[in-house]
């Protein structure tokens, strides 16, 4: 059963990790698209218009990986004890 947590723990790691990793890249380029888009265009560009607020989204990807490292240590270290 502690393998299982184990796992458990791992995949909240990296499904947090990679969340934090498609955030980042998200908020880096579409303000080079937007831009893109303006070169053909006529009007005004300002690369905070298009900056997407993830504070919420980083926020529960931050609490998976402390949750994820903590529950797989826990599970780690209590199957070492057996």
């Amino acid at each position: 059963m502690t393998r299982i947590g184990f796992t458990g723990g791992i995949i909240s790691v990296l499904l947090g990790v990679i969340t934090l990793i498609t955030t980042s890249s998200i908020n880096e380029i579409m303000p080079k698209i937007a831009r893109i888009v303006f070169m053909t265009t006529t009007g005004s560009y300002s690369d905070v218009d298009y900056r997407m607020n993830f504070s919420y989204v980083n926020t529960i990807a931050f609490i998976l990986i402390i949750v994820g490292i903590i529950f797989g240590a826990y599970c780690f270290i209590s199957e070492n004890k057996k």
